[in-house]
C-alpha cells in the first residue's frame, strides 16, 4: 500500500495544478504575462533547436543568427539549467505554449509532493497531504504555474537545496556536503537569487551552535563546489548580469526599506492567516527552543532558508516584489503547519477548530483562480505567418507597453517550423535604453528620419500594437510616420481585443535595393554590436 501511496499523491497534486489551469484558462493564454515571458520562451526554444539541428555551428553563431531572427534571445542573463530543462522537455513535446504549461505543472506539482514528503516525517499524513494541497492553491502558485517563467523551477531547486542543510548538520559527511553544494549550484544556475543559499549554512551553524570543526570544514566543500561550477558562467555573463540590475543604490538605506518592504509583502505571498500561523511555527519550532539550547536541525536549515532569501534580497539592487521572495513558500508552510501540529497535540477539539477558521478564512480571503485573458497575438502572428509573399521580408515589430513586442515574436517562434524570417524589435531599432527600460532615449525625432531608415533597411512589413495606457514615445513617432506616409503602406490585418489593438501593414512603394544592413546595439550585454548583412533583393 504504501508504495502506492506515494504515487497516488503525486498524480493527485498533478491533476489538481492542471485542472486550475484549465478552468482559469491558461491554456489559451501566450507569453505577455510578463516582460520576462518571452524571453524564458525563445531562449529555451534556441537551445533546443540547437540540440536537435546536431550542433550545426559554433554556440556564438548559432546564438546570434537565432537572435537576428528572433530577437527575444536573454542566454547569459539568466542562467542555464531552465533553458536546458525547456530543451529537454520539448524535444520529447512540441515545443509551443501548451507543452511548456505541462512541464510548468509538473515542476509545481513536485513542489506540493515534496512538500507533502517532508510535512509526512514531521506532522500527521492528514496535515502533510493538507500542505502540499494548500502550496497548489496559493494564487501566488497558481500565477506561476500559468507562465514560463523561472519561479516554478526555482522553488522547487530552492527548497530541495534548504533539505540538502539539514544532512551536513547531522552527518558532517563529505557526502552530504557534496549534496549540499551540487544542489546549491543547479539552484544559483536557475536564477542568480539562489545565491542567498550561501547565507544558509552560516545561519544553520548559529541556530545550533554546532560550530564543530568538521561540520564547518564540510561546508567548506560545499562552497568550493558552487565556486567551481557557477563563479565561471557568472563571470561570463558579468556584463550582462550588471546591465539586468534595476539600478536600486546598494545603500544602508536602501537595504532596510528593501527588507521592510519585503517583510511586508509576506501576507501577498501565503495570506495573513497562514502567514501568522507561520510565525508562531516559527516561534515554536526556532524561538523557543533557542532560549532554551539550540534549535533542530531540520527546523534551523528551515528558518536559515527563509531568512537568507529575504535579507539576500533586500541587499541585491533589484526591486521588491512577491516575485523574489516566492522560493519561501514552501518553507513558511511548514512553519504554518507545524502550529496546526501543536494545536493538535495539545486538543482534538482545538485543532478542529482552528483547523476549520484557517480553511473559511484562506478559501474566502487567499484562495482565488484568477480567469486568465485569451492569447492576443495568436490570431495576428498567425494572419503574418498565412500571408503568402511575406516570408522573407524584414518585420518591424512595435508595441506601446512592454511586453508586447516579446509576446509576439515568442507567438511567431513558437509556429515557425524553423527561424525563416527575419524580425526587428521597434525599442531596439527606435529607441535605446537599458534591460530595464532607464535610460530611454529616442534615436529619431521625426517621421521623415523614421521613414528613410525603414526603406534604407528597407523594413517591408509593420506589426503595430497598441494597447490601453500610456505608449512609448517610439510606438508614437512610429504611428505618426505610418499616417504622414499613409500611401507607401497598405494595412493588411486589424484585431481588436479588450487588451490590444493589432495592425499589420506592408509597404507597397517599389523599392529596389542593394543588400541592406542590420545593427543591433549589445555593448552593455555582450560589449559588440551584432551586424547582419541582407541579400539584395529587386524592386516589385
Amino acid at each position: 500500500m504504501a508504495k502506492l501511496w506515494l504515487p497516488a499523491v503525486f498524480l493527485f497534486y498533478t491533476g489538481f495544478v492542471v485542472t486550475l489551469l484549465y478552468a482559469s484558462g491558461a491554456f489559451k493564454t501566450g507569453f505577455d504575462h510578463h516582460p520576462d515571458e518571452p524571453a524564458h520562451f525563445v531562449t529555451g526554444l534556441m537551445l533546443r533547436d540547437y540540440i536537435a539541428e546536431g550542433f550545426p555551428s559554433a554556440p556564438m553563431s548559432f546564438a546570434t543568427d537565432f537572435y537576428l531572427h528572433y530577437p527575444e534571445v536573454a542566454f547569459g542573463h539568466w542562467p542555464p539549467v531552465f533553458y536546458l530543462l525547456q530543451a529537454g522537455w520539448t524535444l520529447l513535446l512540441p515545443p509551443n505554449h501548451t507543452s511548456l504549461l505541462l512541464l510548468m505543472a509538473l515542476l509545481t506539482a513536485c513542489t506540493a509532493f515534496l512538500i507533502y514528503q517532508t510535512a509526512a516525517q514531521n506532522f500527521s499524513w492528514t496535515l502533510a497531504i493538507l500542505a502540499g494541497l494548500t502550496y497548489l492553491a496559493l494564487p501566488l502558485t497558481q500565477q506561476y504555474a500559468s507562465e514560463i517563467m523561472i519561479e516554478a523551477p526555482l522553488t522547487l531547486f530552492g527548497f530541495m537545496a534548504a533539505l540538502a542543510v539539514a544532512p551536513v548538520l547531522d552527518r558532517s559527511t563529505w557526502r552530504s556536503a557534496a549534496c549540499f553544494g551540487i544542489a546549491a549550484s543547479v539552484v544559483i544556475l536557475t536564477k542568480s537569487s539562489g545565491w542567498a543559499l550561501a547565507l544558509v549554512p552560516v545561519i544553520a551553524l548559529l541556530l545550533t551552535r554546532q560550530w564543530k570543526t568538521n561540520t564547518v570544514t564540510r561546508f567548506f566543500l560545499s562552497g568550493a563546489i558552487v565556486i567551481a561550477t557557477c563563479v565561471p558562467f557568472y563571470f561570463w555573463t558579468r556584463r550582462m548580469a550588471f546591465a539586468g540590475t534595476e539600478g536600486k543604490p546598494m545603500t544602508v538605506r536602501h537595504m532596510v526599506e528593501a527588507l521592510l518592504q519585503l517583510i511586508g509583502l509576506l501576507p501577498d505571498v501565503i495570506g495573513i492567516v497562514l502567514l501568522l500561523l507561520a510565525a508562531c511555527g516559527l516561534f515554536l519550532k526556532v524561538l523557543l527552543p533557542l532560549r532554551k539550547a539550540s534549535v533542530s536541525t531540520f527546523w534551523a536549515a528551515m528558518a536559515a532558508y527563509l531568512v537568507s532569501v529575504i535579507v539576500f534580497h533586500a541587499i541585491a539592487p533589484t526591486v521588491t516584489e512577491p516575485r523574489k521572495i516566492v522560493m519561501t513558500v514552501p518553507v513558511l508552510l511548514l512553519f504554518s503547519f507545524a502550529a496546526l501540529d501543536w494545536f493538535a497535540r495539545k486538543s482534538r477539539w482545538m485543532s478542529i477548530g482552528v483547523a476549520l477558521a484557517v480553511l473559511t478564512f484562506f478559501t474566502v480571503r487567499t484562495f482565488y483562480a484568477a480567469a486568465q485573458p485569451a492569447d492576443a497575438f495568436a490570431e495576428p502572428a498567425q494572419a503574418l505567418l498565412s500571408h503568402a509573399g511575406l516570408e522573407r521580408e524584414l518585420t518591424l515589430v512595435s508595441s506601446s507597453h512592454p511586453g508586447g513586442e516579446g509576446a509576439f515574436i515568442a507567438d511567431v517562434a513558437q509556429r515557425e517550423p524553423k527561424p525563416v524570417r527575419i524580425l526587428l524589435r521597434a525599442t531596439k531599432l527606435l529607441s535605446s535604453s537599458t534591460w530595464n527600460g532607464l535610460n530611454y532615449t529616442l534615436r529619431y525625432s521625426s517621421p521623415e528620419a523614421v521613414e528613410a531608415t525603414l526603406e534604407g533597411l528597407p523594413v517591408r512589413v509593420i506589426v503595430m500594437d497598441t494597447g490601453p495606457g500610456t505608449s512609448y514615445a517610439h510606438h508614437d513617432l512610429l504611428i505618426r510616420t505610418l499616417r504622414q506616409y499613409a500611401s507607401d503602406w497598405q494595412l493588411i490585418y486589424s484585431n481588436s481585443s479588450a487588451r490590444e489593438h493589432v495592425e499589420i501593414y506592408r509597404m507597397t512603394k517599389d523599392l529596389p535595393s542593394g543588400p541592406g544592413r542590420i545593427q543591433i546595439d549589445l555593448r552593455d550585454k555582450l560589449n559588440t554590436i551584432l551586424e547582419y548583412q541582407l541579400p539584395a533583393r529587386p524592386g516589385r
